[in-house]
């Protein structure tokens, strides 16, 4: 394949039954090399152009993080805007039907108004089990103190997983990020 020049994210899931040290049945030939691999040709390729992202973690556009989330979880965050802003908004959780069951909403830390919520039909499928909801959106919000709020049932979440986890298990939660 030819890429042309221009910023690439390569990514890559597995689920947790056959990966790399913890095989359920007989590894592959090449187990160093399970997995994706990208090898670049030709001489003139430089390889000091391929970066690494950051990690999302470090980023200093996250307003608020909670994620990892476990069965039985009642988790909040407080964050501020200092001017409205247009804020990037990232929410895996559990529903089926018209019903959630592990889900996230940002509510006006003064007057505890909610000023966007997680629904099933705002959301659309997150891999794996069909009741693995994600939802990916920008929020337009006044400045002001908010709360992040991220809840879960007692089961069916991050580590203890009762059906197909989703295909990026460690969103399961809420993120905020500044939008751009």
């Amino acid at each position: 394949m030819h890429l042309t020049a221009g910023d690439y994210v390569l990514g890559y899931v597995t689920d947790d039954s056959h990966a790399y040290g913890d095989w359920n049945s007989g590894p592959p030939y090449d187990q160093k090399n399970y997995g994706i691999s990208i090898y670049a040709s030709g001489r003139g390729f430089d390889p000091t152009i391929i970066k690494e992202l950051p990690k999302e973690t470090a980023s200093a556009n996250v307003l608020a993080k909670i994620t990892y989330v476990g069965d039985d979880a009642d988790e909040s965050q407080v964050f501020v805007l200092d001017k409205p802003m247009r804020v990037h908004v990232i929410c895996l959780g559990e529903g089926t039907g018209s019903d959630m069951a592990d889900y996230g909403w940002i509510e006006n830390a003064t007057d505890d108004d909610i000023a966007w919520e997680m629904t099933y039909r705002k959301s659309k499928w997150a891999g794996g089990a069909d009741k693995n909801r994600i939802v990916d959106t920008y929020v337009m919000l006044d400045a002001g103190r908010y709360r992040a709020h991220f809840v879960s049932d007692d089961s069916h979440s991050f580590g203890n997983w009762n059906s197909d986890p989703p295909n990026t298990p460690q969103r399961w939660g809420i993120t905020i990020t500044k939008g751009e």
